[in-house]
């Protein structure tokens, strides 16, 4: 259970990019540890990261790629 005042990760990505669908998932490994990966969607777009920092720096990139094209003549 989340007992701090900060706001998660995934709030966080949430807050910034609230046109996007964010979502947390965890690969299991028999022997191994653990991992979380990250998910975003908007529309007909996926995109995945291993961390926070990366995913908002993949949205970032598909906004402004869209922004590009809506410019385009």
């Amino acid at each position: 259970m989340e007992t701090s005042c900060q706001p998660g990760d995934v709030e966080q990505l949430e807050q910034l990019f609230p046109d996007w669908r964010i979502s947390a998932h965890w690969t299991v490994a028999g022997t191994g540890p653990d991992a979380r990966f990250l998910q975003a969607r908007k529309d007909d777009q996926t995109l995945t990261a291993w961390s926070a920092p990366d995913l908002g720096a993949q949205i970032i990139a598909a906004i402004l790629a869209g922004a590009l094209r809506e410019d385009e003549p």
